[in-house]
Formats: C-alpha cells, sequence, structure tokens
C-alpha cells in the first residue's frame, strides 16, 4: 500500500481532526477541535471550515 505525503482522520462523535503531513525526518501531526476554524487541504488545494465539515452532525455531549 503507498501512502502519500498527507492523511486526514476526522472523528464522528467529538469535533476532532488529525492531519498528518509526511517530512524529511517523518510525520508532522497537526490537529483541529474548533469548529470556528479552517482545516487546509493542501494535496487537493481547499481549506475547508471544520463546522462544513461536520455540517449536520449532532454531538451529543453538547446537548448536556
Amino acid at each position: 500500500m503507498r501512502v502519500g505525503k498527507r492523511q486526514e482522520f476526522a472523528a464522528s462523535i467529538v469535533p476532532f481532526i488529525e492531519k498528518y503531513s509526511k517530512q524529511f525526518q517523518g510525520w508532522l501531526l497537526s490537529d483541529f477541535n474548533d469548529l470556528e476554524k479552517s482545516i487546509s487541504l493542501e494535496s487537493i488545494g481547499v481549506e475547508l471550515p471544520i463546522a462544513e465539515i461536520y455540517r449536520g452532525v449532532v454531538f451529543e455531549y453538547l446537548l448536556v
């Protein structure tokens, strides 16, 4: 299996995204959990608001 230079993973029960970027000496991890911020997906030339990624998702912990 070939792994690209970037990988993104989004959680489904909390607003949380892990972004891995391949660096010369290994992988750089950046995480995002603020719905007011955006994430840049360089591999496809897109910047997405995190709130848009999670649009329509109801987080139960926010209802308590």
